[in-house]
């Protein structure tokens, strides 16, 4: 039973790990690369116009939805694969 739960818990953290990969490459350095080419010298983001500044907000939106949507369920996933490893493979002492 150990065994199986600890090939389980190795599973669940490379999936989870993938996840999070992913939602990094693909969803936060992106938005992050743009906040810095679009700032001013006091980090403040300066867009040109009104139309840019509203698609900046739905930008942030989707990239804030997706972050709940995909890296929240994939960093819990990794949390209880970690802790099934640590459970299985800790030894308990009893003093």
């Amino acid at each position: 039973m150990k065994l199986a739960a600890f090939l389980i818990g190795i599973v669940f953290m490379i999936i989870g790990l993938i996840g999070l990969y992913f939602v990094i490459k693909y969803i936060i350095t992106p938005y992050n690369k743009f906040v810095f080419e679009n700032s001013n010298e006091h980090g403040v983001v300066a867009l040109a116009d009104w139309d840019a500044a509203v698609s900046f907000k739905k930008y942030q939106a989707k990239k804030e939805f997706l972050e709940a949507l995909v890296g929240w369920p994939t960093a819990i996933l990794f949390c209880i694969g970690f802790l099934m490893v640590a459970t299985t493979t800790t030894v308990y002492f009893a003093v």
